[in-house]
């Protein structure tokens, strides 16, 4: 079976890369494709909106950008030798147009439609059949917090929590130690949301809570929360399911972005298996 080789450029090349540099410098190259310095500059400031922010972003950030895009050229591949698109002309083009078609063909084959089912918009028309409305106290954490400002961290949401329990009122605790800027001056009023308008962690904790109920701590990718219901009422006016099922199969595709990413990675990783793909960081 043909074996890929997935060759990543030296980090000094990545730091630079977004400032000046030649415009076909090769950065990247995936078997019989490579990615060009160009290529790599466009996708990273169409990521990062400007090129300002895309100039602050760290290596690490850079470097996954490039690792994305070169998985995402081994996927259009490897999909195209699995005859998952056997249309030739797709197969002699090699135009960023023509490679990102067969990719998004591949990906609608082997994630989309294992992840956005009719099941999977079935249930989630039916945890969506009524909204919530809760306040929050939230303390943040980052990607590089250590082990020891995080324990820092949840253990003053722990005490905080106490407090509440022992006649604190929520609100005042809020606009007291809440870390999230918009809300925190409200009191931590977050208002009414339905289900999929939060993170994961955040809505399952939402939606197991009865009004009046604090719960917590949660962690998001936020940092920590707690959580309290103020209220649930139901939807006026709802539509069938027939009537909303498409409409919202579009939102499961913002809603399930991480699993899709999961699915997808998975995916990546059976074919990397079956036609050894390898990661060579070497120049």
């Amino acid at each position: 079976m043909k074996k890929f080789r997935l060759a990543i450029l030296a980090a000094a090349m990545i730091l630079t890369i977004i400032g000046c540099g030649p415009r076909e410098t090769v950065v990247a190259r995936v078997g019989r494709e490579k990615i060009t310095s160009q290529e790599f500059k466009d996708e990273f400031i169409r990521r990062h909106r400007t090129e300002e922010n895309a100039q602050r972003q760290s290596f690490q950030v850079r470097e996954k950008v490039l690792r994305d895009m070169s998985v995402n050229l081994a996927f259009y591949q490897m999909g195209l030798d699995k005859k998952i698109d056997e249309r030739q002309q797709v197969k002699d083009q090699l135009s960023s147009t023509a490679r990102r078609k067969a990719l998004d063909l591949l990906y609608r084959k082997q994630v989309v439609e294992k992840v956005i089912t009719d099941d999977a918009a079935k249930k989630f028309y039916d945890k969506s059949g009524e909204e919530i409305r809760a306040r929050h106290i939230l303390l943040k954490t980052a990607p590089d917090t250590s082990m020891s400002d995080t324990t820092r961290i949840k253990a003053r949401l722990d005490s905080i929590m106490k407090a509440v329990a022992a006649g604190l009122d929520f609100k005042a605790a809020a606009k007291m130690f809440s870390e999230d800027g918009t809300s925190a001056a409200d009191s931590g009023d977050l208002g009414f949301f339905q289900w999929g308008r939060m993170v994961e962690e955040f809505q399952q904790a939402a939606w197991s809570a009865k009004p009046g109920q604090v719960v917590g701590p949660v962690r998001t990718n936020y940092g920590y929360h707690l959580i309290r219901v103020e209220e649930r009422r139901p939807i006026a006016n709802r539509k069938s399911f027939a009537e909303s099922k498409e409409q919202i199969k579009s939102q499961l595709h913002e809603v399930e972005g991480g699993k899709m990413m999961d699915v997808a990675r998975a995916y990546v990783e059976s074919l990397r298996k079956a036609a050894k793909l390898t990661y060579d960081e070497k120049n």
